[in-house]
């Protein structure tokens, strides 16, 4: 009859069966050190478009207006910026 293990026993064995397997996949990075500022309105399409990249390795920042994103420029120091056209305040042209 075998013998019940333990879940430390268990993830060590777990383990070792990882290491013996080859990677059939590449890891992704954790992050590509790239800075996107996004600047949209309508809030579930920013979160939307914020999930999609930062789900792609991005570091993001929303901003709802074009006043906030030329500050969030200077601070944020962005390598891309997503552009809505038509926003309050200030708009994207």
């Amino acid at each position: 009859m075998p013998k019940n293990k333990n879940p430390q026993e268990l993830a060590l064995e777990e383990k070792k069966k990882e290491e013996k397997e080859p990677q059939t996949e590449t890891p992704k990075p954790k992050g590509n050190g790239k800075k996107l500022l996004i600047v949209e309105d309508e809030k579930p399409l920013a979160h939307a478009l914020e999930l999609k990249f930062a789900h792609e390795g991005y570091e993001t920042k929303l901003v709802e207006d074009g006043r906030a994103a030329m500050e969030a420029i200077k601070e944020f120091k962005p390598n891309g910026i997503l552009l809505d056209l038509i926003m309050p305040k200030m708009d994207g042209f």
